[in-house]
């Protein structure tokens, strides 16, 4: 575990597996289970901004004028964790 805050805490997830295995499906079911909760909030933003958490966690930094060389340094680092 790399210390992330966990769901709960305002933390993320990431669901993987094989294609067919149902993926989709069991994010669209909790998706709909959250949205009958009161206190869970649902913020607002975009992929940059998931990408800059991500980069925060790793210690990969995500400067505006070349993400790319960003996104790839972050590739290359996931399964090392």
């Amino acid at each position: 575990m790399l210390g992330a805050p966990t769901v709960g805490d305002g933390g993320f997830v990431m669901v993987t597996g094989e294609p067919g295995t149902g993926k989709s499906v069991a994010l669209r079911l909790l998706a709909e289970r959250l949205r009958g909760l009161r206190d869970v909030v649902h913020p607002q933003s975009r992929v940059p901004d998931f990408y800059r958490e991500l980069g925060d966690i790793f210690g990969v930094p995500f400067p505006p004028h070349n993400r790319w060389g960003g996104f790839k340094v972050l590739r290359a680092r996931w399964p090392e964790t």
